[in-house]
This record gives C-alpha cells, structure tokens and sequence, in this order.
C-alpha cells in the first residue's frame, strides 16, 4: 500500500542520499533513539572529527556516484561544542 501511495505522490524516481558519521561515539546527550548516546553502552566505534579533507573527499564522492543529497552525522552536544 505505502508504495503505491508514493508512486502515485512521488512517481517512480527516488532520491539517492549518502551519509558520513564524521564524529562517532561518546557523546554526553542522553538521546533515546541514538546508539552513540551516553544512555546506551554499544560496541560503536569511537573517533574524534575526520579531518575536512575527508569529509569533503565524501560529499564529492557522493556527487560523483549521483546523489543528490550528502549528510553529515556528528555525537556531539551542539557544533561549538566537540564532546
């Protein structure tokens, strides 16, 4: 039923997306929904920032394969802050 309601809304095309977690791990918030939350104790791996150069390496990888969106995860607090 939901795939006929999106064609019918959207048509038969889809947006392709990619997305890089650029900070992973020991976050202080205690998000519900989020595995790299201090609420939860996983496996995730841990690493501080990547490097811009990485990130952007990414985001035009991600243009060159056709997507047409590029997102960027980070477990932190809020931007000014690098927990």
């Amino acid at each position: 039923m939901a795939h006929r309601v999106r064609l019918a809304h959207c048509g038969n095309e889809v947006e392709l997306e990619s997305l890089i977690n650029a900070k992973s791990g020991a976050c202080p918030e205690d998000c519900a929904f989020c595995s790299q939350s201090a609420r939860f104790h996983t496996d995730v791996d841990v690493y501080p920032f990547l490097a811009l150069d990485d990130v952007l390496g990414a985001a035009r990888a991600t243009r060159a394969a056709g997507a047409t969106q590029f997102c960027i995860v980070v477990a932190v607090r809020d931007p000014t802050n690098d927990c």
